[in-house]
This record gives structure tokens, C-alpha cells and sequence, in this order.
């Protein structure tokens, strides 16, 4: 039986890709066709795995062969890299991130929650996306709760302040306490301070 063809550009798939490439030094722009062929044999070996994770898959997909084949999902493009000993690395941009997979076999958990058409993808750039706004995320969340003990803290202070207010008893005299109250004192200690003064002119006279 011939294999199942996916052509990865088609709409249905829903492509997030960025379109975004950085043109680095020593890359150059593919054709697909040689990443298209290392991602089906890749998605081959994933089938096949034993274990939980390739039973959940054969059970999406079934025991059908598939063949990846056309263009790049939308917004994603093949590059290579060509190293100083000639060696050609795969990197295909256009990740949300910025960042590029560097290989068929990093590229593909991606390409799997295109075919599903998952909001979730588990593959590593998509991780460390998620990673950084869960930390973010966490991160405001304790500002925010920092915050309001601090202001829980300082209308509690208040508060008691004016409970240990209402409950002190008020000293008329003091001016802190009573505007009126702080003349008075004042007044009293001046007529204090004048009598003195005129006994001390009356003994002076008197003598």
C-alpha cells in the first residue's frame, strides 16, 4: 500500500510560523526536500517506539506509512548551516521564539501538534516559551501578593493606631492632644513667669 502523503503547507494544518529569518553567516536557504525526507523517516521511528507515548500515537494515526511531501509548513524555512569542517547542519526558523530547531527529529513534536491541530505543543522550543511565561506568570503574582501584605500590613497599623487612640485618655493641657488645652498651659506658665518677676521687683524695692 502506498504511504499516506501530508503536505504540511496545506491550511487545514493552521501553520504558526513566523516567516521571520535571521540570515545568520555561513547559512543558506533549502529546499525542503531533504528535511521532508528525514522527517518522515523520523515520524516512522516515533510510531514505532514501544511504550505509552507510541501507543497513544499509532492510535491517532494508526498503522499506516506516511510521507511527508511538498513545501514547509507556512512561515517555516530550511536552512543550513555549513560548518569549518564542511559538515551542514539542518536549522528551520520561523518559531515564535526566534530560536530554530536543529534537526528533523527537534523539528517533528511540532509538526505532530500541527496534525492534531493542538493548542499544546510539548516540543523543546515550545517548552521553553511556556517555561518563561509560567515564570513570569509566578513571578508578578508574588509582586502582587507582596504587595498586598504590604498594604494589609500598613492599614493594620493604622488601624491600631487610631483603636489605641480612641482608647487613651485625652489630656486637655497637652498640646499634642488639645489645641485649646496647649494655650491654656501656655498662658498658665506665662502669669507664672510674671508673678515672679513682680515679687522679684517688690523685694528689690523693699530693700
Amino acid at each position: 500500500m502506498d504511504p499516506i502523503q501530508i503536505n504540511l503547507s496545506a491550511p487545514i494544518y493552521g501553520s504558526n510560523g513566523t516567516g521571520v529569518v535571521p540570515n545568520q553567516v555561513g547559512e543558506s536557504f533549502e529546499v525542503p526536500d531533504s528535511l521532508l525526507v528525514a522527517l518522515t523517516s523520523a515520524f516512522k521511528r516515533m510510531l514505532a517506539q514501544p511504550g505509552p507515548h507510541g501507543a497513544t500515537l499509532r492510535a491517532m494515526f494508526g498503522n499506516h506509512r506516511y510521507k511527508f511531501v511538498g513545501e514547509m509548513p507556512v512561515g517555516y524555512t530550511h536552512v543550513r548551516f555549513t560548518r569549518d569542517d564542511g559538515r551542514r547542519d539542518i536549522r528551520v526558523y520561523g518559531h515564535s521564539s526566534g530560536l530554530c530547531y536543529n534537526s528533523a527529529a527537534q523539528f517533528l513534536p511540532h509538526v505532530v501538534a500541527m496534525l492534531v491541530l493542538s493548542d499544546r505543543c510539548y516540543c523543546n522550543l515550545c517548552h521553553e516559551v511556556d517555561t518563561k511565561e509560567s515564570y513570569d506568570s509566578v513571578t508578578l503574582s508574588v509582586k502582587q501578593a507582596v504587595n498586598v501584605q504590604n498594604s494589609l500590613h500598613f492599614y493594620t497599623r493604622r488601624l491600631n493606631y487610631h483603636r489605641q487612640r480612641k482608647q487613651m485618655p485625652l489630656n486637655p493641657a497637652h498640646p499634642a492632644n488639645n489645641r485649646v488645652g496647649g494655650r491654656v498651659q501656655r498662658d498658665i506658665a506665662m502669669q507664672k513667669l510674671g508673678q515672679s518677676h513682680i515679687q522679684q521687683s517688690e523685694r528689690q524695692e523693699e530693700e
